[in-house]
C-alpha cells in the first residue's frame, strides 16, 4: 500500500474520499463491482486520498488493503480507532469505560441467551465470550481469528463490544438498551447492521473519525466526500464535507445525503468518483 505521489498534474490533491465497507463498496454476496476498483485507482492516480471508514477491526479490514488502492489511514470499529497500515500504527484510539460495560453486558447476556457476543480490544484482538450462529457468521464473513473467553477475563482496554443474532433481536436489544441503560452516558448503544448492536464509546464515531482524520493528513473538511449506507454512517454523512448515500441506504440514512448515487452492486462509489473527477477535470 503506497500513498499517491501529489504534484502539479494531480488535479485531486488536497481531496479526500472516505468510503464505509460492507453493502457501500462491496457486497458480501457480489464482491467488489470491478467498476468501484478502477475509479478508486484513477481517483487515486491524480492525487486524491482514499480510505474506509468501517466497523470491522484491523485484521478483518486488512485483507481488503490488497485489493484496494488505499493510501490513507483508515478508520475501524465504527470510529473507536483510526489505524495506520503502512506503519502498522494505532492513531486516535478511543475506548469504552470497562467498569460500565461490563454490567451491560453480562446483563445483556442474560437477557438474550441467543445472541453472540464479543469485545475487541487494545491488542488488537477479538474475544468471543459467547459463541453462537451469530459469532460463526461473523467469523466466516470477515475472516479474522478469535480468542474464546470469560467476559470478566478478557484484558486490557476495550474498544466495544458487539452482540450479534438475527434482525428481531437486535431490535430487541436495542430496544432493551434504550429502556434500562440510558443513564449510561459514557456508552452508545446502536445497531450497526441488520444483525449486528454494538456498545461503543459515547461521543466517538465516524464522524468524530472523519474530523481527527482531516487534521492528521491536512485536508479541509469541505474536501472531504463520505459514502454509506446505513446507521452508524450517518454521523459519518454529517461530518463530511459532501455527503453520498449508495442507493440501498435505507431512507432515514438517505436523507442526510447530498447525492444518492447507485446501489452498491451497481457500482455506486465508481459513479460518484466518476463524477467528481469528471467535474474537477
Amino acid at each position: 500500500m503506497k500513498r499517491a505521489e501529489c504534484g502539479k498534474e494531480k488535479p485531486m490533491a488536497g481531496m479526500l474520499v472516505v468510503s464505509d465497507v460492507d453493502n457501500t463498496l462491496l457486497s458480501g454476496t457480489t464482491g467488489l463491482p470491478p467498476e468501484n476498483l478502477e475509479a478508486i485507482r484513477r481517483f487515486c492516480m491524480l492525487g486524491g486520498s482514499f480510505t474506509l471508514a468501517t466497523g470491522r477491526n484491523v485484521p478483518s479490514a486488512r485483507r481488503y488493503l490488497e485489493q484496494l488502492p488505499v493510501n490513507a489511514p483508515v478508520i475501524l470499529l465504527n470510529g473507536g480507532l483510526i489505524y495506520d497500515y503502512e506503519r502498522e500504527l494505532s492513531l486516535n484510539a478511543h475506548y469504552i469505560s470497562r467498569e460500565k460495560a461490563l454490567p451491560v453486558l453480562l446483563e445483556l447476556m442474560r437477557e438474550f441467551p441467543d445472541m453472540s457476543f464479543e469485545i475487541m480490544t487494545e491488542n488488537l484482538q477479538t474475544y468471543i465470550v459467547r459463541a453462537g450462529a451469530g459469532s460463526e457468521r461473523h467469523l466466516r464473513d470477515e475472516r479474522f481469528a478469535a480468542i474464546w473467553a470469560d467476559a470478566e477475563k478478557v484484558p486490557g482496554r476495550w474498544f466495544k463490544v458487539l452482540c450479534a443474532g438475527d434482525a428481531a433481536a437486535c431490535i430487541a436489544a436495542e430496544k432493551y438498551c434504550a429502556a434500562h441503560f440510558s443513564q449510561e452516558s459514557e456508552l452508545l448503544f446502536q445497531r450497526t447492521a441488520p444483525i449486528y448492536f454494538e456498545v461503543l464509546p459515547a461521543g466517538i464515531s465516524k464522524g468524530t473519525a472523519l474530523r481527527s482524520l482531516c487534521r492528521i493528513l491536512g485536508v479541509e473538511q469541505k474536501n472531504s466526500f463520505a459514502i454509506g449506507d446505513y446507521d452508524n454512517d450517518i454521523e459519518l454523512l454529517k461530518a463530511a464535507g459532501f455527503a453520498v448515500a449508495v442507493a440501498n441506504a435505507p431512507a432515514r440514512v438517505q436523507r442526510w445525503a447530498d447525492l444518492v448515487t447507485g446501489s452498491c452492486s451497481e457500482g455506486g462509489v465508481a459513479q460518484f468518483l466518476n463524477r467528481l473527477m469528471e467535474y474537477a477535470l
